[in-house]
C-alpha cells in the first residue's frame, strides 16, 4: 500500500492548490481592471464603421428617443469593450437628460422595443453611457461562442454593480 503523505502527494495538492489560488488571484485583477476602464474615457475608441454606430434597438415610434438617435449617428460615439465581449457606447448627452429620464427608455415601448440593441445604462452631465447585450440562445456545447457568453454575461454583472454601486 502506498504513503498517502508522501512529498510527491504533498507537492502535488500544494501545486494544485497554488494554481487554483493564482487562476483566482488573476481572474480578479482582470475583473479590477475592467471595473477601473468603465469611466476612463479616454480608453473609448471612436466608432468608424457606421454598421456599428447604433444606440437603443432600432425605431420604436418614440419621436424624441429616434431624434436623439439620429444625432448620436452623426456625431460622436465610442466604443469600450469589455473582456471583448461585452461594449459600452459613449455618446453626448445632446439633450441634457437627467439619468432618470434617460433609464426611463428602458421601460418606454416606444423607444426600446427590441432585444439586442444598446441600452441607457448612465447619464452624465454631459454624456450618456449605453451598454450593450450578451445575445442568446448559446447553448453550453457552443464551445467558444459559449465561453464569450457567459464572459459577457459576467461582464454585464460587473457593470451593473459598479453602476449601482453594489445595489441589483
Amino acid at each position: 500500500m502506498k504513503k498517502l503523505f508522501s512529498i510527491k502527494n504533498i507537492l502535488i495538492v500544494f501545486g494544485i492548490i497554488l494554481i487554483i489560488v493564482a487562476g483566482g488571484y488573476f481572474y480578479y485583477q482582470a475583473d479590477q481592471n475592467s471595473v477601473a476602464q468603465i469611466e476612463n474615457w479616454a480608453e473609448y475608441q471612436e466608432i468608424i464603421d457606421l454598421a456599428d454606430k447604433f444606440v437603443g434597438s432600432g425605431d420604436c415610434g418614440s419621436q424624441e428617443f429616434d431624434q436623439f438617435k439620429q444625432k448620436a449617428i452623426l456625431g460622436s460615439m465610442k466604443k469600450l469593450s469589455l473582456a471583448g465581449n461585452l461594449d459600452l457606447i459613449l455618446t453626448p448627452n445632446y439633450d441634457h437628460w437627467t439619468n432618470n429620464q434617460f433609464l426611463d427608455f428602458l421601460q418606454d415601448e416606444t423607444a426600446i422595443c427590441a432585444a439586442g440593441g444598446r441600452y441607457p445604462l448612465r447619464a452624465f452631465s454631459d454624456k450618456l453611457l449605453w451598454v450593450g447585450s450578451c445575445g442568446s440562445g448559446v447553448a453550453p456545447g457552443a464551445g467558444v461562442a459559449y465561453n464569450n457568453f457567459i464572459q459577457c454575461q459576467k461582464s454585464a454583472k460587473m457593470v451593473s454593480e459598479y453602476i449601482n454601486g453594489g445595489r441589483e
